[in-house]
Formats: structure tokens, sequence, C-alpha cells
């Protein structure tokens, strides 16, 4: 159980990368680049 909640967690977390990321590749703003650093740390 433990570990299916964390994969979920996991997923969760590239869903939001992959949204910070399309988000820079669209303003180009320093903002969404520092959320996706955030969030890349955050998986390790």
């Amino acid at each position: 159980e433990g570990n299916y909640s964390s994969d979920i967690t996991k997923y969760f977390l590239l869903l939001k990368l992959i949204f910070h990321s399309h988000n820079y590749i669209c303003h180009q703003s320093l903002f969404s680049l520092a959320l996706i650093v955030l969030e890349f740390i955050s998986l390790k």
C-alpha cells in the first residue's frame, strides 16, 4: 500500500514538472524555471 501511494506521488510530481516546463517554454520566465528546479529536487 505504501509503495502504491508513493508511486502516485511521483507520477503527480512528474505531471507538475511537465506543466512547469510547458509554462517555461511558453513564457520564458525565470519564476517557472525556479519552480522546475524545486520540483526536480523534490523528486529525488
